[in-house]
């Protein structure tokens, strides 16, 4: 899962964002972020126009990101969780009650873009692991099915040529008896 947006706003005002791809999230942001409980701290999900935007509130602040619709939420929320301990750690907290739009951007758009490239990679990695397990496991079911039809192939060459003629007890003629008149 790719995070495709991502802002730090307080009330309405977007403070910073950054953003991958050619989808216009800040439009879409800034009609949601009237409808969002501001001073309401938790955690919410909203879908709009087939992405899902994830908000993790905190005093008054709100980290959202955006991701396609129908992934997972643990890892956006992992993602946001990060987002808001930097943002916090920071002296951008007590600047972030006074900014104005965009103010932030300079100071924490690196911040969102990192995070955001780190997030891609531990989800790259998962993926190429998963797949990785997938071609193994194909590949030995593959290399198994072969062992058996090499296995299967040769004992019937081997039978039609004689060379393993099948047994049955029918066939000893040293065994037989005759009764004497």
């Amino acid at each position: 899962m790719t995070i495709l947006f991502s802002c730090v706003a307080r009330r309405t005002t977007v403070l910073c964002s950054t953003q991958t791809g050619s989808a216009n999230f800040n439009d879409i942001i800034d009609s949601m972020l009237p409808n969002l409980p501001g001073y309401s701290d938790g955690k919410r999900t909203y879908t709009s126009n087939n992405y899902d935007f994830h908000c993790l509130i905190e005093n008054g602040l709100l980290y959202v990101c955006a991701t396609d619709s129908g992934m997972k939420k643990e890892q956006p929320y992992g993602f946001l969780a990060e987002i808001k301990r930097r943002f916090q750690s920071s002296t951008l907290a007590s600047r972030a009650i006074t900014a104005g739009p965009g103010d932030l951007d300079a100071d924490f758009d690196f911040v969102l873009s990192q995070q955001m490239a780190a997030t891609f990679q531990k989800t790259s990695k998962k993926i190429r692991k998963r797949y990785w397990w997938r071609n193994t496991k194909m590949t030995i079911i593959l290399v198994c099915v072969v062992v058996v039809l090499i296995i299967v192939i040769t004992l019937i060459a081997l039978f039609s040529t004689g060379v393993l003629p099948p047994s049955s007890g029918d066939d000893d003629d040293n065994t037989k008896t005759t009764a004497k008149p």
